[in-house]
């Protein structure tokens, strides 16, 4: 099975096209009544040309033309014919952005389904929210864009050699044009430019860094107020699929809502804060500036370098300023960060919950009772519970474990101490992973 895997993965030309033949585009709609290029064919051809380093239209028609005559062109659904550079840079308005992001979804769930992305430390599963901004958008891009929205509905203005809209008429035009995501900019120096800001979630514990989704941003809002609903929109493509359990971000993505939003789904977060966080921001240095050594440091290998993560914790109790779920604050080399502890079991990611469930003793031994009698398994009785199955078997774990020898107080103590190793190591996991990631994010 697993040699099977690594030639499906492998990194060949062969294995490049076996995957873009993977890839759903099939979900792509294509409204036109004669066409020449199929959208589908000349989609994968511009992820190819990606792919193999290629970043404009002109590699785009010369990849074209070096597969002309070739079996792979047939395969990949585009009839072996030299594409005019024009021609993709026609096509590629047609493709609905919307689509493009069900046909990832879809292909992340399948792979996730084939247990590609493996597992880390006690699997935590990290998604990482961070924002993105493309290139700027030139004026006359922009205004040749807002001339065809209006040829598109037989407005005079697109045919007025002298239409030279200001920056609000050119707002509504593009946004009745379904171009909301661009953010116009006014410097005070030069002309109006456009920009196209992006959410991007990446899977950070898988080995590759996965990016799971992508989605423009209101050219009228800012990351941050849209960061919660980018997170309900990742639940919608993901929240059943167990895919992720943990999720961090940087500080232009941190509030308090994002917080309350991931808590009520059972997840835990680990979310980066500076100074535009104000009080617990403060509070957090307050807390943490003295500190001379370390909790912990971490250490890893990155590009021949030896980097040390070295991480300084304090413990928060009760409501800390409105963070009713943060239970520490932590400083790694510059980043500071407001955390939940990792539950358990957060496999379960489709009930809201607005605390942390708790279960008596013996609401545990009639589970493992029910578990281990026989008459049913231990996934259908934790499903028919309300509980996750990884749970319940380690409920069933400690109850064959020999308590001879200790006391009820000595078995409590033995408790704690295991969810307290349990939880540092996965604190480290995370912090590890995020850290990495949000410092590469900024070189």
């Amino acid at each position: 099975m697993a040699k099977r895997l690594m030639r499906r993965q492998a990194a060949t030309s062969k294995g490049l096209v076996r995957r873009l033949r993977e890839v759903p585009l099939s979900m792509l709609r294509d409204e036109r009544c004669r066409a020449k290029y199929q959208l589908e064919g000349v989609v994968r051809l511009g992820i190819l040309t990606l792919a193999s380093g290629g970043n404009s239209q002109r590699e785009f028609e010369a990849r074209s033309e070096q597969l002309v005559d070739r079996a792979t062109s047939t395969m990949l659904g585009f009839g072996g014919e030299r594409i005019a550079d024009n021609t993709f840079g026609a096509l590629l308005p047609r493709v609905d952005a919307g689509q493009l992001r069900d046909a990832l979804h879809a292909m992340v769930k399948a792979e996730h389904r084939r247990g590609t992305f493996g597992g880390t430390l006690h699997d935590r599963r990290v998604v990482a929210l961070d924002g993105k901004v493309l290139a700027p958008v030139r004026l006359r891009s922009l205004v040749s864009a807002a001339r065809g929205a209006l040829r598109a509905v037989n407005d005079p203005r697109s045919t007025e050699a002298s239409w030279a809209p200001d920056v609000d008429e050119l707002r509504r035009v593009l946004k009745a044009a379904g171009m909301e995501y661009v953010q116009l900019v006014s410097p005070s120096k030069g002309p109006v430019y456009g920009l196209i800001r992006m959410h991007r979630w990446t899977l950070v514990s898988s080995g590759a860094a996965v990016g799971i989704d992508e989605r423009p941003l209101d050219g009228t809002a800012n990351e941050v107020g849209s960061a919660v609903e980018s997170f309900d929109q990742l639940i919608s493509a993901y929240g059943r699929t167990g895919l992720f359990n943990t999720v961090t971000a940087d500080a232009g993505n941190t509030s308090l809502a994002l917080a309350k939003r991931i808590a009520e789904r059972n997840m835990a977060y680990f979310l980066c804060i500076k100074t535009p966080q104000g009080e617990i921001f403060r509070e957090a240095k307050r807390l943490l500036q003295g500190r001379a050594s370390p909790d912990y440091s971490v250490s890893e290998d990155n590009r021949g370098k030896d980097i040390t993560y070295r991480v300084y914790t304090a413990p928060l109790d009760g409501d800390w300023h409105g963070w009713v779920w943060a239970v520490s604050s932590k400083r790694t080399d510059g980043l500071w960060w407001t955390a939940t502890p990792p539950e358990p079991d957060m496999t379960d990611t489709t009930t809201p919950s607005r605390a942390r469930r708790k279960y008596t003793p013996e609401f545990k031994a009639d589970a493992v009772r029910l578990a281990t009698g026989g008459t049913t398994t231990i996934a259908q009785t934790a499903r028919d519970l309300g509980i996750g199955d990884n749970l319940l078997r380690t409920w069933i774990s400690a109850a064959r474990e020999p308590q001879q020898g200790l006391t009820a107080d000595e078995r409590t103590e033995l408790a704690t101490l295991r969810r307290e190793v349990r939880r540092l190591k996965e604190e480290r996991e995370i912090l590890k992973k995020a850290a990495a990631f949000f410092a590469k994010e900024q070189r």
